[in-house]
């Protein structure tokens, strides 16, 4: 009888450590949701193994989609960012999960505006508008609509229009600050608070600039948020070389740059190296002027070759698409026009008999 008992114990065991060993596949997802920036391929790996899960309900398959497109976002690989974004808001539209497909929508945008194509941008960003209009529980999308205002304003700043982009960027950050015990929101707003600054350097307003930079270092230190932190320092750095603190700018240059190096971002390491270069002539520090201008020069060269083979990349798979249509339309007409001429010779036919 023991042994029996026994029996069921263990089996009782067995089943209880592969129950556990199961985990969710949200829980997995949740787990990297903070290391999209820091370590994308660790992201990348948690997300495909999801995906290849038996029996996954589509909103988690739609999760993870977001966030292979995030994280292919953040190694720079724009072509596979915009195919799973764009595939989990198909799927997110086709099942009427409009909060995700606005999520969807975002990332897409981004990626648009990352690459300055931005009447592609403002295309998605109308119809992201239009659903958040739409959505009856405004409250719960508070994030998304603040991802909205932010991508809008963004696009602004890049077209030059700094008033219109400090309004839009004022509401996101206004849209952020309504959960301040979300990371994600409180990180959001940093970005934001971090673009409003460099439109106030934009416009000569120095002192409002070093106001608002000063805040959002004390905001990101609270949440270790070096993402946002490294364009904080930058811009600190730049508002102190406009008013020829030259030491003060040294100091926030080079500790952006420690964070450069550890985010891997190269596009505020061109931004650094460039302001680098800057502070030097002011300090008539000839030969570190040289070489930060170098790798300045190096950097934007970089930048410059992978959006160029990314567009072009673009470009061929858009006519490559285009050339199929049109094979499949000459097919189509062929067809038709032959199945016209067979009946056309079976009623002659039909009509001599």
């Amino acid at each position: 009888m023991l042994i029996h008992y026994r029996k069921y114990y263990f089996l009782l065991c067995f089943l209880s450590i592969n129950l556990f060993g199961q985990k969710n596949p949200d829980s997995l997802l949740s787990a990297v949701r903070f290391q999209l920036s820091s370590n994308p391929d660790k992201v990348v790996e948690v997300a495909e193994k999801v995906l290849k899960l038996d029996n996954l309900n589509k909103k988690t398959e739609i999760r993870a989609l977001f966030y292979l497109a995030n994280a292919y976002s953040g190694k720079r690989n724009y072509k596979k960012a915009l195919q799973y974004s764009l595939q989990g808001e198909k799927i997110a539209g086709e099942n009427h999960y409009i909060d995700r497909q606005i999520g969807g929508l975002n990332i897409i945008i981004q990626q648009y505006e990352q690459l300055r194509m931005y009447d592609r941008a403002l295309s998605y960003l109308n119809k992201a508008d239009d659903l958040a209009e739409s959505y009856p529980q405004r409250d719960s999308i508070r994030k998304l609509i603040g991802n909205n205002y932010y991508l809008r304003g963004m696009i602004y700043r890049h077209q030059f229009n700094n008033e219109l982009a400090i309004k839009f960027l004022k509401k996101a950050v206004a849209e952020y600050k309504t959960e301040p015990n979300d990371l994600q929101m409180v990180a959001n707003q940093c970005i934001a608070m971090d673009n409003v600054g460099f439109c106030y350097l934009d416009q000569g307003k120095i002192d409002s600039a070093q106001v608002i930079f000063s805040k959002t270092i004390i905001l990101g230190k609270k949440i270790n948020n070096n993402n946002s932190l490294g364009y904080t320092y930058l811009g600190l750095a730049q508002a102190n070389i406009l008013i020829n603190k030259t030491n003060e700018a040294e100091y926030n240059l080079n500790t952006a740059l420690l964070l450069s190096k550890e985010l891997g971002d190269p596009n505020l390491s061109k931004d650094l190296y460039k302001w680098l270069s800057y502070n030097s002539i002011a300090k008539n520090d000839l030969e570190s002027y040289h070489e930060y201008l170098k790798r300045y020069v190096d950097a934007d060269n970089d930048i410059q070759k992978f959006e160029k083979d990314f567009m072009n990349n673009i470009i061929f798979e858009s006519d490559k698409r285009s050339t199929e249509k049109t094979r499949i339309n000459s097919q189509s007409f062929y067809i038709k026009i032959s199945t016209l001429l067979i009946l056309h010779i079976l009623a002659i036919y039909y009509l001599f008999l």
